[in-house]
This record gives structure tokens, sequence and C-alpha cells, in this order.
């Protein structure tokens, strides 16, 4: 078991993305009641480490504790800090995606390509494509990285809005 424990670990490590059940049984030949049992047992130890499990989506990520990043600001570089528009950017994807630059443009009353074109580099939004009459339509969302960053498994964790 304590070896299961080990390799459960490591794959939740190398998966930063997160990992599904199913995904990790494959990896660990190990059944989904014992990792369900081993993830039970690894949550109380990754607490006392600042580090959660977190389902997001039926995927298994293991975060920097929320209670951690709420209250230690100086883990975010100053100089990597978002502008006031990128946040406000940002701040539409998150509530409304998937939603267009348009869109964006729209509620803003102002060009948003270059807060889009940083978050993107930043790698806290992406673009989803779809194609409707032959016609490529780009919409954003958030990331993975995005909910990492804030510490949360879910956009349900945002708070409301107002």
């Amino acid at each position: 078991m304590n070896q299961n424990i080990q390799l459960v670990s490591a794959i939740l490590f190398l998966n930063p993305n997160g990992i599904s059940l199913a995904e990790i049984a494959t990896i660990s030949q190990i059944s989904d009641q014992e990792i369900t049992k081993i993830l039970e047992i690894l949550k109380p130890k990754y607490k006392n480490l600042g580090l959660e499990i977190v389902n997001q989506d039926n995927k298994y990520l293991l975060l920097v504790s929320r209670v951690i990043t709420s209250k230690n600001d100086k883990l975010l570089n100053s100089k990597e800090q978002l502008s006031s528009s990128a946040l406000e950017v940002l701040s539409i994807i998150a509530y409304k995606q998937p939603i267009s630059r348009s869109e964006i443009e729209e509620i803003r009353s102002i060009g948003s390509e270059q807060s889009i074109r940083g978050l993107l580099e930043r790698e806290l939004i992406e673009e989803v494509r779809s194609k409707k009459d032959g016609i490529v339509h780009v919409k954003y969302v958030t990331t993975v990285f995005f909910l990492k960053q804030l510490g949360i498994g879910s956009l349900d964790y945002l708070p409301e809005k107002k």
C-alpha cells in the first residue's frame, strides 16, 4: 500500500493539468477503489504541507492550498502582476466564458486585443475554435493554470458577481 501511495502521489505531481481516476488506474495498475482510498489518505497529509487535492471536471489536481495563497501575497511576483485592463478582461472571460473578443469589447466599450494577447501568453486563457457554416469562430475560456493561480479547483469557487 505504501508504494501505491507514493506512486499515486507522483502521478498527481507529474500531471499539473489534472488526471482522471481512470488514467491514474491505467498508469498505476491500481484499482479505482484503492486509488480512491489512497486519495483520501493523501488529502490530510497534503493539507499539513499546504497542498490540497481537488477534483475538477473529473480530473484530480494537486494545488497549493487556498489558505496559503490567500494569506501570502508574496507568492505573486510583482513583475508579473496584470494590468487593470487585463484583470478586467480576465474577469469578464472567467464569468462569461466561452466569450468572443467582440463580446468582451462590447462589454468594455474599448479594444481588448492587447489584454487578450497578454493573457494568452501567460496561459491564463485559451482559445476555443469552432467552425459553423464555413466560418471559424474563436472564443476564450480560462485555463487550469488560471484556477491554480487562484488556488481553486473550479469556477464554482469564484466570488458571486455583483
